[in-house]
């Protein structure tokens, strides 16, 4: 077999793979309770493009304006383009997600079908519990990439006190 016939074998063998896994996405997808999806304008490019990779991956949805719908409009406080609501969830683009692939990740668990919505305050203590964690890494990220800042600037102080301190010469003998 020439290396050219083994890379269209090869080729042919992950297509259909890939084929095959879509279809069984899509499959999976169908069984998702329908999303609303509120935009704020049908024709916006990136409204036209997520609706695309939604239908492309089988994902169920009415289409509502965001304008139409003060109580989204105003309980999000957002701005953004895209707004998902699922099972008492209001998924905002720029902030739980920037991508359709992320909203279909997060879609696959908050619009499966055995969802079990949790109370408010435990789902309120959770994502605190989420805040709180993000953002110690947050910081703590942060604290390492100061570190050379701050050793850099610890021994250039430490230069410029030898340099300020008095030089005095050879001590000399009292007579």
């Amino acid at each position: 077999m020439e290396i050219s016939e083994l890379k269209k074998a090869v080729h042919k063998d992950l297509t259909a793979q890939k084929e095959k896994e879509k279809k069984e996405a899509i499959e999976r997808n169908s069984k998702l309770s329908k999303i609303n999806l509120y935009v704020s304008n049908s024709n916006n490019p990136q409204v036209v493009q997520f609706k695309k990779e939604l239908d492309a991956e089988g994902i169920k949805y009415d289409e509502k304006i965001i304008d139409d719908s003060p109580k989204i409009k105003y309980s999000t406080q957002s701005r953004g383009q895209i707004i998902v609501t699922i099972n008492n969830n209001k998924l905002v683009i720029g902030r739980e997600f920037n991508t359709s692939r992320q909203l279909i990740n997060i879609l696959q668990r908050v619009a499966a079908p055995d969802y079990i919505q949790p109370n408010a305050e435990e789902m309120l203590i959770e994502q605190i519990k989420n805040l709180n964690h993000n953002m110690s890494k947050a910081f703590q990220a942060f604290s390492r990439r100061l570190e050379p800042i701050v050793k850099i600037l610890s021994e250039l102080s430490e230069e410029e006190n030898e340099s300020n301190q008095p030089k005095t010469g050879p001590k000399q003998k009292n007579a």
